[in-house]
């Protein structure tokens, strides 16, 4: 309940003047608080796919509406209000003289206000469009968010392919363009260090390197890894080694892995890792509780642990061995309700598992025939 008493002007052309006396009553109803999706990230909140979007401040905001109201949630509110006006002229002057001779007076302090006024203006689109610019990055960054939760969930890992990992990637790389990086930079510096851009920039980064991790087994040869390996139509030995003749650029494929340098290096001691963990894991008393119905866990692990083996021990696998081989990662790469699945032939580690066998596999062959 709010009263108000105001002195207006009358409309153009009439020169009068009026006292306004305004009584007004208003309720609110709360409906919710919006949490922006920085601040649901802030306090651990689960992020919902489906996000509620309002104008705020002159900007949209994305986020999730909570009964919870906290520091930094927009409340949202259905407000009702009814005002009863009384308007009394107090003064009018038909003359149109006194108006004309003010105007003349007027136009050095118009001028002042009109220049004002410029700047405020160009100001506030420069402030919009930075202002859109850091919209379009959260939203790219809520989508690898999205992507990096759906490898983690079973359910969802198989709708998650490369090509849509690279896409991702290639989209956030382009929020870390030079233009970009330069409006982000200028806006940190002119906000500080706890503002929305730097938020924005150190996620850009954060998703960077978890895409880039994603798509690090497409680097290992120039062919398909993932196609390659689900390729093999014949059983036995001589599905590993390769139909063609060896050319005389084998000196060459020894050395295929030189110039990945890193990436090698790291897939090797990941494949490493994983050897010993299965290892352990065996010879341990935990596999002894496990359940008759995972028997087919154990197996797969058994060949995952077979196909780790072979790529990190030094030197070649003895021939006799190449069937053994290529049933394990027969099963591994082709049975899609192995547990094991998704890890071989998507993740970079099984991606790395799966080339350095064929490199062996060709190794072996030109062993075996002669230059």
């Amino acid at each position: 309940l709010s009263d108000s008493w105001a002195l207006t002007y009358g409309r153009e052309g009439e020169n009068a003047t009026y006292a306004e006396t305004a009584s007004s009553f208003e309720t609110k109803q709360v409906v919710g608080f919006l949490w922006p999706v920085a601040l649901l990230k802030a306090h651990g909140k689960p992020i919902p796919k489906k996000l509620q979007v309002i104008q705020h401040q002159g900007a949209p905001v994305q986020g999730a509406v909570l009964v919870e109201n906290v520091v930094g949630a927009i409340e949202l509110a259905s407000t009702s209000s009814k005002t009863a006006k009384r308007v009394v002229e107090t003064g009018r002057d038909d003359s149109d003289q006194e108006g004309e001779a003010d105007a003349g007076d007027a136009d050095a302090s118009l001028g002042r206000w009109s220049c004002q006024l410029f700047l405020q203006g160009r100001a506030g689109k420069v402030a919009a469009a930075e202002s859109r610019e850091l919209d379009k990055s959260e939203t790219i960054i809520l989508l690898a968010q999205q992507m990096k939760n759906a490898l983690e969930d079973s359910r969802q890992i198989m709708g998650v392919t490369v090509s849509k990992a690279s896409a991702m990637k290639d989209k956030v790389e382009a929020r870390l363009s030079e233009d970009s990086t330069k409006l982000l930079s200028e806006t940190i510096r002119r906000e500080g260090t706890s503002c929305r851009a730097a938020v924005i920039w150190q996620n850009l980064k954060d998703c960077a390197t978890t895409l880039a991790g994603i798509t690090l087994g497409g680097n290992f040869t120039p062919r398909s890894p993932i196609a390659a390996a689900l390729e093999r139509n014949v059983a036995g030995s001589a599905s590993i080694l390769p139909a063609e003749t060896p050319s005389d650029k084998v000196d060459d494929m020894c050395h295929e892995d030189a110039g990945q340098g890193d990436q090698v290096q790291a897939m090797t001691a990941s494949a490493n890792q994983l050897w010993s963990f299965i290892k352990a894991f065996r010879a341990s008393n935990i596999i002894d509780k496990v359940a008759p119905d995972k028997s087919n866990l154990l197996e797969d692990m058994c060949r995952l642990q077979i196909l780790a083996r072979i790529c990190v021990e030094p030197g070649l696998p003895a021939a006799s061995e190449c069937d053994s081989i290529e049933a394990a990662k027969s099963v591994l790469t082709k049975t899609k309700s192995s547990p094991f699945y998704c890890a071989v032939t998507v993740l970079p580690v099984g991606v790395f598992l799966c080339a350095q066998l064929r490199r062996f596999a060709r190794l072996l062959s030109h062993a075996q025939v002669g230059p």
